[in-house]
């Protein structure tokens, strides 16, 4: 089933986004956990969203550390509105790793 479902369908990132927003509003603490958590790609995007948190296997961190410390809480939050305008998950996948590439991370 891994291959059929991204976590960068916008539907999916939508979906995130709302429960994220919800939680806040309720003054709730968001974290996302999973491999989504700990994939360099979606942990600038994830903060931007308004992800508190994010739950990641060790072997994770160093990658998604540099990439989080390479943006700014605005830029970040930038990127999460340019990336929920989009409508395919390979276009969102590609933008993704292209700020990685620029970012010097990947």
């Amino acid at each position: 089933m891994a291959d059929l479902v991204s976590p960068f369908q916008p539907a999916v990132l939508r979906a995130i986004r709302r429960i994220i927003d919800a939680g806040h509003d309720a003054g709730i603490w968001v974290g996302i956990c999973g491999e989504v958590g700990g994939d360099p790609r979606a942990s600038a995007l994830l903060v931007g969203l308004g992800a508190d948190e994010l739950s990641m296997s060790a072997p994770s961190i160093p990658a998604v550390k540099a990439q989080i410390r390479a943006i700014s809480l605005a830029e970040a939050t930038a990127l999460a509105d340019e990336v929920l305008a989009m409508e395919s998950t390979a276009l969102i996948e590609e933008y993704l790793t292209q700020q990685m590439q620029q970012a010097g991370i990947a």
